[in-house]
């Protein structure tokens, strides 16, 4: 029998949530010795997807799908050395997978890895997390996160904070004390819906386009706090944003979790200054223009990642005009808003990116803006949102580009239909979609 026809005996699934506002990181590391972190774990979720068959149904043990890069590739249990994707290899080496079964692994990400949102810590965790339901017993989520914790920095040899495998670990509003580094407590942040809501409502996250490796990045602080000890100054005003950011939010105030991020972005740049990109000081100051009360670059910050979570006191249309220009993420919205986000990353002829959640819109366009040097479309992504129209039209004559949908309704798609069309429990031109089903 091929491996195509054999019939898995289960399927197991998981998922774990991206970090960001994460007020407090860099007293996360064995450098600072104690810290507190706030953090919050949102969506779109890091995926697995783990098919298990008897040992004898396919011609190797384990196969890994790496599906964002395109890579399926089968894993020999106890090698000493890694292929393609070390992290992903090194976690299925650390849960030792049973001799009786094989294994076909999927793993996919919605977010690009190295934007700054804790990613590759979230497919870490979500893959221990599936792969302990092999053996007997269950994982705490504190253990799975310090599995995954363990993975990166003793089986690969990578700098590491402990936040974010807490994060993915734990989900939602996350107020973590690390009393010995790696050790730590975390208080999960009960508050009701109607502060979700908002917190939904106001949270930008903005994408500047390029990835970085956080590991590097730390290397470049170490030496510069090895000599200031536990307790160096700028470090102790992260751990103090972390209380801040931690209280309101309990407090439902809007106007001090907006001045706990500032702060916490101010202090990031007392530890180094390039923690803090150019792309992220153009974003903030744009942010600043808009009527934004708060802003952090996420992560470790530096070149490349998520420019910074940006806290606006009023719906994304507020910002939507001026950052044209950038890939575009929107939380939040009321009917009547336009979204735009034309010329990728301010390149001229690329194609631009806009992603909504819980949001209502008018007029969505995500296209190639004025130049003619592309022939691809843009790109929109909604979640839990209704849109009258969507246009993801390229320059040349019938190029479109990506529609994804998720628990969302589009009316229309200007300009005919995009060239792929992804997503589940949707409807689009009055048509239902689950390509997924």
């Amino acid at each position: 029998m091929s491996d195509t026809q054999a019939k898995p005996l289960r399927v197991i699934n998981s998922v774990a949530p991206i970090r960001i506002c994460d007020n407090g990181g860099w007293t996360d590391t064995w450098f600072s010795g104690h810290g507190e972190i706030f953090n919050i774990g949102v969506y779109p979720y890091v995926e697995v997807q783990i098919r298990v068959y008897p040992i004898g149904a396919r011609q190797h043990r384990i196969i890994l799908f790496a599906e964002n890069y395109g890579d399926v590739y089968p894993i020999a249990p106890g090698h000493s050395e890694w292929d393609r994707h070390p992290l992903l290899e090194a976690a299925i080496e650390y849960m030792r997978v049973p001799d009786d079964i094989a294994l076909h692994i999927t793993v996919y990400s919605e977010v690009p890895a190295g934007c700054s949102t804790g990613t590759s810590a979230s497919i870490t965790v979500a893959l221990i997390g599936a792969l302990d339901r092999l053996t007997p017993g269950t994982m705490t989520p504190h253990e799975v996160a310090y599995a995954a914790h363990r993975v990166e920095t003793e089986m690969l040899g990578l700098q590491s904070g402990i936040q974010d495998q807490l994060c993915a670990a734990y989900g939602g509003v996350s107020f973590i004390e690390m009393f010995n580094y790696p050790y730590a407590t975390v208080s999960s942040i009960q508050v009701p819906n109607s502060i979700w809501w908002e917190l939904e409502r106001r949270l930008v996250l903005v994408f500047v386009g390029k990835a970085h490796q956080s590991s590097a990045v730390h290397e470049q602080v170490i030496k510069r706090l090895e000599a200031g000890g536990p307790e160096h100054q700028a470090r102790d005003k992260l751990r103090k944003t972390a209380e801040m950011a931690r209280d309101a939010v309990y407090a439902g105030d809007w106007i001090g979790l907006g001045r706990s991020m500032s702060f916490n972005t101010e202090a990031q740049g007392e530890l180094h200054p390039a923690l803090i990109s150019e792309d992220a000081h153009r974003i903030i100051e744009v942010a600043k223009a808009n009527g934004a009360i708060g802003w952090k670059v996420n992560g470790a910050g530096g070149d490349g990642g998520a420019g910074g979570s940006i806290y606006v006191n009023h719906c994304f249309a507020a910002l939507s005009s001026p950052l044209v220009g950038l890939n575009l993420t929107a939380s939040g919205g009321s009917s009547g808003n336009n979204y735009t986000g034309s010329s990728a990353n301010g390149i001229s002829g690329e194609p631009g990116t806009v992603v909504l959640h819980h949001t209502n819109a008018e007029n969505v366009t995500a296209s190639v803006g004025t130049s003619t040097t592309s022939n691809d479309g843009g790109t929109v992504r909604a979640y839990h949102s209704r849109i009258a129209d969507v246009n993801v039209n390229g320059v040349a004559s019938g190029a479109v580009g990506t529609l994804h949908v998720e628990f969302s309704y589009v009316g229309t798609t200007t300009g005919g239909t995009p060239t792929t069309k992804t997503g589940y429990y949707s409807f689009v031109n009055g048509v239902a979609y689950d390509t997924y089903a």
